[in-house]
């Protein structure tokens, strides 16, 4: 999906306006954050969140210089919440590249992540109406809460399903549904057709998540066995693993979890055996429900053109297999 913008032009090119935003209004960085901050901008992968910023304003008429500035606060969000994962799940890779605090070091990412996420505030005030304001700081909320939820039910094996959706509801769902909530409301849609979309968004977000955990196990990418192998070793269980620790009738599972320390032999049969307990088929198919629920809401919007293109990208994010 390098390349996948490439089917919208107009949506690329909004895009390579926002990328330059981004860059002209994070000019005043401090130098020793300068350099990381370029790179995690110039590798900022497919920019999904701005990208439903500006497809959700197409659904009526945004002004384009305010619905560039929302659609780049909405990304320097999302890069302040990634270095401040990687923080703390002490990656070592992000998207194939080092991370920032592998690189840099913790101190430097610490402080970028805090910049980030002031920037990100002075550009909502500037630019923003005030109902997008407001949710984008109910999201940030969210987004922390998922994250010191996360944090706590490190190393549970008895958490619960419902748990775990709470966790993520509050990552990645509540950022998908807030980029199409604030581009909307840039758009002048009513706040009911903008809260459908925010739905549809939110329940995108959840199937994403899920089927990113799926793929931990499924994909022959050997990056996303060792991102499966890392949050095993951290502690953080996944709805797979949460799943097959239900049809664990032999306890060995949650033995092996719940050890102070794991091999590699270790990880490699959780592993295995998570899938052969069917957590990741289970995970799947509940991934495919909140699919479904997400198209739903999508079908519920007004029909134009941008409705097609969310249809076209939520196919591509929740019926991959890669």
């Amino acid at each position: 999906m390098q390349n996948y913008w490439d089917q919208f032009p107009s949506i690329k090119f909004e895009l390579q306006r926002v990328h330059d935003l981004m860059l002209q209004e994070t000019a005043d960085a401090e130098p020793f954050i300068s350099q990381p901050l370029i790179e995690l901008i110039e590798t900022g992968g497919k920019k999904m969140r701005p990208a439903f910023v500006l497809i959700a304003g197409n659904y009526g008429k945004p002004d384009p210089k305010r619905i560039r500035a929302v659609a780049a606060s909405v990304e320097l969000l999302h890069l302040s919440t990634l270095i401040h994962d990687d923080i703390i799940d002490q990656s070592k890779l992000r998207r194939g590249i080092e991370a920032i605090p592998s690189k840099y070091g913790t101190d430097v990412a610490v402080y970028l992540g805090d910049y980030l996420f002031a920037k990100t505030f002075l550009m909502m005030s500037h630019y923003q109406k005030k109902d997008s304001n407001t949710e984008i700081a109910k999201a940030i909320f969210k987004i922390c809460r998922g994250e010191l939820k996360q944090y706590r039910f490190r190393h549970d094996t008895e958490l619960s399903v419902s748990q775990y959706l709470r966790v993520i509801s509050g990552k990645t769902a509540a950022l998908f549904a807030v980029s199409l909530y604030s581009g909307a409301i840039e758009g002048d849609l009513s706040h009911r057709k903008a809260h459908q979309l925010a739905l549809s968004g939110l329940r995108a977000g959840m199937a994403f998540q899920i089927i990113d955990d799926c793929l931990d196990y499924t994909s022959k990418d050997q990056t996303l066995s060792k991102s499966a192998q890392n949050d095993i070793k951290q502690g953080f269980m996944t709805l797979p693993i949460i799943y097959a620790l239900e049809a664990d009738s032999t306890g060995e599972l949650r033995k092996r979890l719940n050890a102070s320390s794991l091999t590699e032999a270790d990880l490699t049969w959780i592993q295995n055996q998570v899938i052969a307990l069917g957590g990741v088929e289970k995970a799947q198919s509940l991934a495919k429900k909140y699919t479904k629920k997400a198209y739903e809401a999508l079908n519920r919007t007004p029909d134009c053109e941008s409705r097609a293109i969310l249809h076209t990208v939520y196919h591509a994010l929740l019926e991959r297999r890669y």
